[in-house]
C-alpha cells in the first residue's frame, strides 16, 4: 500500500511523522507529491524517509525547455539520494520515452493503460 502526501500535510500536522513511522513498520509506503522546490524538495523527501516522490507530467510539458530542465534536475537528484520518482498523468509514448531517458522508471497514466472495470468486481449491495 502506498499513500500520497503533499507538503502541506507534513508541515501542518505534527503527528504525521509519527504516523509515517508506525505505518512503515507495517509495510505501508508513502509517496510525496512534488509541487516545486527543485533538488531541495527531493532531498527533504529523502530526509523525511518518504519512499517515493511523484511528479505530475502535466507540469512538465515536453515543449517547455525550462520545465524539462527542472524535471531532469529532479530526476538526477532523486537518483543521487536514492529515492524513486513516479511520473503520474503520463498520457503518451513521447513522455514515457523521456522518462526512460532521464531515469524515471515508474510511470502511471493513460499512456500506459486506460482504466477498465474488473469483470469479477461486484459492488457490495
Amino acid at each position: 500500500i502506498v499513500f500520497e502526501l503533499n507538503s502541506r500535510e507534513i508541515i501542518e500536522d505534527k503527528n504525521v511523522m509519527k504516523f509515517i513511522r508506525e505505518c512503515h513498520s507495517m509495510g505501508v509506503r508513502f509517496a510525496f507529491d512534488y509541487f516545486g522546490g527543485g533538488a531541495n524538495t527531493i532531498k527533504a523527501a529523502k530526509a523525511l524517509k518518504l519512499d517515493f516522490v511523484k511528479v505530475n507530467a502535466f507540469h512538465f510539458p515536453i515543449t517547455d525547455k525550462e520545465k524539462l530542465k527542472e524535471l531532469i534536475i529532479i530526476a538526477q537528484t532523486a537518483k543521487e539520494v536514492g529515492i524513486p520518482l513516479i511520473a503520474e498523468r503520463v498520457e503518451d509514448q513521447q513522455f514515457i520515452a523521456l522518462c526512460k531517458k532521464i531515469g524515471i522508471e515508474l510511470v502511471q497514466g493513460f499512456g500506459i493503460a486506460k482504466p477498465s472495470a474488473s469483470p469479477t468486481y461486484k459492488p457490495a449491495a
